[in-house]
């Protein structure tokens, strides 16, 4: 007989989401992502001034408030003729704003693998591994030595994103036309040594046991096991995870359904990305096709959003410039509707974002070579979000040397915006993020937001295609629904970060109080 299992929360940041699989035999026959929040943020911004969303939308998330206002400067930009997207800006606002938004995204790397992944690592299930109690050493939640170093270095990190943007979360430094911060000698030295700490004491003695400079050599599967044999790489936080998820078959499910979308993001010169943007087709599932994002007006028409399973009326699809979003009566609702969550597609398919479609969409030797062989899982999924991190690291060091104090950061932009549609887009670190607006006489016609994690947990589409969370969990085996490790493992190799809101605590109420003896 079938058996429902309930993952509710299924992330540990936030509770909102719920998820549900049907289970007989250990093999998953349905499965189901519920979104059950309403935030209604493209309903608040309805009829405002131009510039509010820039203010607004970095509250949508505490923890990529930078990407939010990211997406938001770049709309404006777009609609008040500063270029696509703001192409014309000068160099030194585009590589401010690839500062602070890579550094952002450095701080939810670590902290997703060693805070939201890593404590399922030692769950009970792995007891008879062989590295178990080094692992629980290492990454048990509040006491784990790497779990301390990575809550540490992590905030480490996002003092260069402080620096740059004024304050982090939810900072006001970034306007149409550049930005307004005007970085000093001081700031820029300030940054490369935390940059350099987080190198040499947190990425190289915990992540590598070894330099990074040598795993940066590695380009092929191949060349990973040779590193792995190489001094005490084996015995880093990345080689247990390595021989954890080999041992135990995180390389052989959650697979997803093998369609991977990015956004052009981090602009260098006009029309030059680190990430270029596209679409790929995993090589190991269907034809390994590697789309670039030339064309980004055209390239950004061909998402849809559908509203069959979705608590909002109408069915869709709608391109997000005609995006409605008006939820329905909650005491009256369809049977076939079940998630807040829209189901954008593109192109027709669902599709994953995050760092492993950024670099396979970017070509990554490694991640390419490593998805032909074996193809999306789990352990390629994680191992990715890792990668991007360790081969990111220098990319933020060139662009912090880069930056010449004298500017110019910023361009005259005037303060009304031409009537019409625009949108502006950027890569959070949990994958695609776009906003689109229409404007009519200076005011928000329409405001239209698809985050990463509205791709990854998309609802049923009209035509009953599961999203791409819901695809991921159909090739798990369960062994136990009491202790649904394997679904655990798939759901936050997503990074599930549903709404992250600013929390609050009761007034002199002390959580958690972390030391490092280093």
């Amino acid at each position: 007989m079938a058996e429902t299992v309930k993952l509710s929360p299924a992330g540990r940041v936030e509770g909102d989401l719920d998820f549900e699989v049907e289970v007989e035999g250990g093999k998953v026959l349905s499965s189901t992502a519920k979104a059950v929040m309403f935030r209604g943020y493209e309903k608040i911004l309805k009829g405002k001034d131009p510039w509010l969303g820039i203010t607004m939308t970095p509250r949508i998330c505490g923890i990529c408030s930078i990407s939010h206002i990211t997406s938001a400067v770049k709309l404006v930009d777009m609609a008040s003729d500063n270029g696509i997207g703001g192409n014309a800006l000068p160099l030194q606002a585009r590589i401010v704003r690839n500062i602070v938004g890579s550094t952002e995204s450095h701080m939810s790397a670590m902290r997703h693998f060693y805070l939201i992944f890593g404590p399922d690592m030692v769950n009970d299930y792995y007891k008879d591994f062989r590295d178990f109690e080094k692992l629980k050493s290492r990454i048990n939640p509040f006491t784990g030595s790497s779990y301390k170093a990575a809550v540490v270095w992590s905030k480490r990190v996002v003092e260069i994103t402080a620096i740059f943007a004024g304050q982090q979360p939810n900072p006001s430094s970034f306007v149409p036309g550049g930005v307004t911060s005007s970085p000093s000698v001081a700031d820029i030295t300030k940054s490369l040594g935390i940059l350099e700490d987080v190198r040499e004491q947190f990425i190289e003695p915990y992540v590598l046991k070894g330099k990074l400079d040598d795993y940066l050599s590695v380009k092929t599967w191949d060349d990973l096991q040779e590193w792995m044999g190489r001094g005490d790489h084996e015995d880093s936080d990345l080689g247990l995870f390595i021989k954890q998820a080999l041992e135990y078959g995180w390389d052989k499910y959650g697979r997803g359904s093998g369609h991977f979308l990015g956004y052009p993001a981090f602009e260098t010169e006009p029309g030059q990305f680190w990430y270029p943007g596209g679409v790929y087709h995993s090589a190991f599932m269907h034809d390994g096709a590697n789309e670039i994002a030339t064309d980004h007006m055209a390239f950004q028409q061909r998402v849809m959003e559908h509203m069959a399973h979705s608590y909002y009326e109408g069915n869709g699809p709608l391109h997000p410039w005609q995006g409605k979003t008006n939820p329905i009566d909650m005491l009256n609702i369809p049977g076939e509707k079940y998630s807040f969550s829209k189901a954008p597609r593109f192109d027709g398919l669902a599709t994953e974002v995050g760092p492993l479609s950024r670099l396979l969409i970017a070509g990554d030797p490694l991640i390419v070579d490593m998805e032909k062989r074996m193809g999306p899982s789990v352990f390629l999924r994680q191992f990715a979000r890792f990668h991007e991190m360790l081969a990111g690291h220098y990319v933020i060091r060139n662009w912090l040397k880069s930056v010449n104090p004298k500017g110019p950061f910023y361009m005259e932009t005037p303060r009304e915006v031409k009537d019409g549609f625009a949108f502006g887009w950027t890569e959070a670190h949990r994958g695609a993020l776009a906003h689109w607006a229409e404007f009519k006489d200076n005011r928000i016609e329409n405001y239209q937001i698809i985050a990463p994690t509205t791709w990854n947990i998309s609802p049923r589409d009209e035509n009953n295609v599961p999203g791409p969370v819901e695809q991921a969990v159909m090739d798990v085996t369960v062994e136990d629904p009491k202790n649904p490790i394997e679904l655990q493992h798939t759901l936050r190799s997503y990074d599930l970060c549903l709404v992250c809101t600013v929390h609050t605590t009761k007034s002199g109420k002390e959580v958690h109080r972390f030391t490092l003896g280093l």
